[in-house]
């Protein structure tokens, strides 16, 4: 029986709120996409959720050490069995009700849906901290040098049908928070068409993001990103 949407939750040491979680994303799926799938990629946890997971009826991939977020949504989407996948973030910042309208997109033509924050019609329901914003500035700026024309890269709310999710997972070599903008260019490269659809979203109040440290690490990346470009990397 065909899977007509996989949903890959990457996850590390996400057992306080993965069972809301997995609850609202089979709600969801009930009534959206019956016969649909949970994939949670456990990224290195040591707080029980892989077997949390399991419990809850998830499908599980487990990754034994941290690799990062990148390497998560990639393990989940290659080995996903659905007709369209989506990867969110545990928090579901986004509802998942927004799938409706990246699952719209990509009825319409486009091979890639991007959830965004930063186009018309995008709801925002809580600000960030002033330093989380003025540090999204820079890295926007950054990012558009190498995915022009996205205004929201990193938002954690994309959705793929199957035949590009394989092709730009495949070629993607980036493990943590920029493997975003390195799908972006591999779709460019490859000539996806990519959406970007406005999405309702609220910053969690635990986000996983560590300013300095995590901003350094993109800012590594992201110079990586554009050697392998220059290289033909993602040609």
């Amino acid at each position: 029986m065909t899977c007509p949407l996989s949903v890959i939750l990457p996850a590390w040491n996400e057992a306080e709120r993965l069972s809301a979680t997995i609850e609202e994303v089979r709600a969801f799926l009930s009534a959206h996409a019956p016969g649909g799938e949970i994939v949670v990629v456990d990224d290195g946890s040591s707080d029980g959720t892989p077997a949390l997971a399991r419990r809850l009826g998830a499908r599980v991939l487990v990754h034994p050490e941290n690799r990062g977020k990148g390497a998560a949504v990639r393990t989940g989407m290659l080995a996903a069995e659905g007709e369209l996948r989506l990867f969110c973030d545990v928090d579901l910042s986004t509802p998942m009700e927004e799938a409706v309208r990246l699952r719209e997109a990509l009825e319409g033509g486009a091979a890639v849906a991007l959830g965004s924050r930063m186009i018309s019609g995008a709801t925002v329901t809580r600000a960030r901290q002033r330093r989380r914003a003025a540090l999204s500035v820079v890295f926007n700026q950054l990012i558009r040098e190498l995915a022009p024309g996205v205004s929201d890269t990193q938002c954690g709310f994309k959705m793929f049908t199957a035949e590009a999710a394989n092709l730009l997972f495949r070629r993607g070599r980036i493990d943590r928070y920029a493997f975003d903008v390195e799908l972006l260019l591999i779709a460019r490269h490859h000539h996806l068409r990519v959406d970007e659809v406005p999405i309702r979203w609220a910053e969690a109040d635990s986000s996983r993001v560590r300013l300095l440290h995590d901003g350094a690490r993109m800012l590594v990346d992201l110079a990586r990103i554009a050697k392998l470009n220059v290289r033909g990397a993602y040609a």
